[in-house]
């Protein structure tokens, strides 16, 4: 009789993790631009500055399924002008009671599988009819 065995390793350290940061949050909307290691950008459709964390998920999960094979984990805090945190850690359905007071979002776009080189190349992001600044 012949024996067969299976190893399986993993790797036990934290996911590349990319953080998208949003001032002057309004109402305008953006765009991400992915940038594959082949130097190939691929833009999403438009996300609105305001943008739960789910719904930034949902524009850019496709573009990393797609090319890199692994879906993403997408969180969100938002900020006062003076840095006060408003909302902790907002998941999609918890609601934001201090709107009015609302001037930064950071996102952590963290991937759910390890990738054996860097995700991309670049990240960057557009803005349309917002005053918002957007920095990935």
């Amino acid at each position: 009789m012949r024996e067969i065995q299976y190893v399986e390793a993993k790797a036990n350290g934290p996911f590349e993790v990319s953080t998208l940061t949003i001032d002057n949050v309004d109402s305008g909307d953006f765009k991400m631009v992915f940038f594959h290691q082949n130097g190939t950008p691929t833009a999403t459709g438009k996300i609105p500055v305001k943008a739960s964390a789910a719904t930034l998920k949902s524009k850019i999960e496709t573009w990393f399924s797609k090319n890199l094979g692994t879906g993403v984990t997408v969180e969100r805090w938002i900020y006062s002008a003076n840095g006060t945190d408003l909302n902790g850690n907002e998941t999609a359905q918890d609601p934001v009671t201090n709107a009015t007071l609302w001037t930064k979002s950071v996102y952590n776009i963290t991937l759910n599988e390890y990738i054996s080189s860097k995700s991309t190349s670049n990240m960057m992001a557009t803005v349309s009819g917002s005053s918002a600044t957007v920095a990935a």
